[in-house]
């Protein structure tokens, strides 16, 4: 919808990604987790949120927050905590096809329970999600 608006998307997952590309990383859950909090401990917790406002200075719209640093460095506007019941969420990844490891839903619970974490550089989503501005449950249909 935002982006209808003219605002611009970024997502710090999309960004660690690109990274994992760039350094031959293969694409999994653990992987990709791993390089995020390496970047943040070699270049600050707000690290991806830095690169994103890099490509674009206006209207940005940020998506994918894990770590309270990313939340500061970020000079927000407002901070939106978007969740679903993780029935939906599993759903939704396999159509988007985000489930890059295969998993079953008790899986992609146990792995969605531990981004609430509270390491440092680490995945932090519990905090971030109560640091929140506004939260929507996101439990509906489009309509």
């Amino acid at each position: 919808y935002l982006m209808s608006r003219g605002f611009n998307h970024v997502s710090t997952g999309d960004l660690v990604r690109e990274e994992a590309t760039k350094r031959g990383i293969t694409w999994n859950r653990e992987n990709l987790q791993a390089l995020g909090n390496k970047l943040r401990e070699e270049h600050g917790a707000g690290y991806l949120v830095r690169l994103a406002l890099n490509k674009f200075a206006d209207n940005v719209v940020i998506s994918g927050l894990r770590n309270m640093g990313e939340v500061k460095e970020g000079n927000l506007a407002l901070l939106v905590s978007i969740d679903a019941p993780g029935k939906l969420r599993y759903q939704w990844a396999k159509v988007r096809g985000k489930l890059t490891d295969g998993v079953d839903l008790a899986t992609f619970i146990t792995q969605q329970q531990y981004e609430m974490g509270h390491e440092e550089t680490g995945l932090q989503l519990g905090e971030v999600v109560a640091a929140a501005d506004v939260s929507i449950w996101n439990d509906g249909t489009k309509e």
